[in-house]
């Protein structure tokens, strides 16, 4: 499925989360004081503050297993004669502000709400991409298509993921081309089924997407009409844990199967295995075989697969990790790759760093 053109991956949920951070211990500066990120519950001052008011105004850091990481004054750094009076945001008054995206941590963020709803409806399909294997029907419900009206035509050239019943998670680089997707194909197993396809009503690509790096490479799609969820149209929870699955995760597409042919798409839809490669490994591979300067960043994740890969196609699609309750949780978007076949792992747009960018826009 990897068409060069949109330089994918070869395979080609509501979108929810799932949460330890590398920011924990890192100097910071809150509102021009210094002070250093903790987890919410070991910042006295945020605590004080959520306990009066249910909310705070501390800056966000990161997420640490599900617990908000914020820039906590340095104690140390006030005199003793502020101790009782403190700061006035920080002890006792209340906040200017509610961000409803710094909502403490004894309620949960919206994302975990919406795939606490999705967990319950999730069904398990299994007995027992290049080089990948058949999916079967409904087992990866959350999958959709973008279709690229081409001279009266629609080519179905680029993936995306249903995240709620009106959104869905794709990659930037699908909307860069003189030819945008106007239409969505939802809940098929062989891309020419007679379907469920949704009119396109408007697109979001990140701010800061680069397209000579591919950096921020991630797009929000809004349909025209609800979703319909049933059992073969279904969303995912959305990965938010900043640090690789250990488990094997699944890609997925209509992309391309083989290496050699350039239209050789398959009709069904493919899965293949694969496993995070760490960033270091993967800048070291890309510099090895291409001697580019081009950095491959901790808002991206590498894997590759035993002889499997996405190729062009696949671009926009879901890199995911299979859930006990047999729900999937999305922790990549499918960017770029080097050639196909599993020789030099792909790359994908680290889902877990755009949290709060996805919130704003899914659920304000």
């Amino acid at each position: 499925m990897l068409n060069l053109k949109y330089f994918g991956v070869i395979l080609s949920v509501v979108a929810v989360c799932e949460g330890a951070s590398e920011y924990v211990g890192v100097a910071c500066s809150n509102s021009g004081q210094a002070g250093v990120c903790k987890r919410v519950t070991d910042c006295p001052p945020a605590v004080d503050m959520l306990r009066r008011w249910h909310t705070h105004d501390f800056k966000r850091c990161d997420w640490d297993d599900k617990i908000e990481v914020v820039c906590c004054p340095n104690v140390t750094s006030r005199g003793p004669e502020d101790k009782d009076d403190g700061d006035k945001e920080s002890h006792g008054h209340r906040p200017h502000h509610k961000d409803t995206h710094k909502q403490n941590r004894f309620s949960k963020r919206k994302c975990e709400q919406a795939c606490e709803e999705i967990k319950k409806q999730a069904s398990c399909v299994h007995f027992n991409i290049i080089n990948g294997e058949n999916a079967l029907q409904d087992e990866f419900p959350h999958m959709a298509a973008l279709g690229f009206d081409r001279n009266g035509t629609i080519a179905w050239d680029c993936g995306a993921s249903v995240i709620s019943n009106k959104f869905l998670l794709s990659a930037a680089h699908c909307f860069m081309s003189s030819v945008i997707p106007t239409k969505v194909r939802l809940g098929v197993l062989k891309i020419t089924e007679t379907a469920n396809d949704l009119n396109i009503k408007q697109y979001k690509i990140h701010d800061e997407y680069d397209y000579s790096t591919k950096y921020n490479d991630i797009a929000l799609i809004e349909v025209e009409q609800k979703i319909q969820f049933s059992e073969r149209v279904r969303p995912a929870c959305l990965y938010w844990n900043n640090g690789d699955p250990e488990d094997e995760m699944w890609v997925i597409g209509w992309g391309k199967t083989t290496i050699d042919q350039e239209d050789d798409k398959t009709v069904t839809l493919q899965k293949a295995r694969v496993s995070a490669v760490s960033v270091s490994e993967c800048n070291s591979t890309y510099r090895d075989r291409t001697m580019r300067t081009r950095t491959i960043r901790s808002s991206q994740i590498c894997a590759i697969g035993n002889s499997t890969d996405a190729c062009g196609g696949d671009s926009g699609g879901p890199l995911q990790v299979e859930n006990k309750d047999c729900s999937f949780s999305i922790v990549g978007v499918i960017s770029y790759g080097m050639g196909c076949g599993g020789v030099v792992p792909a790359v994908y747009t680290r889902v877990s760093r755009y949290i709060d960018w996805i919130e704003k826009h899914v659920w304000p």
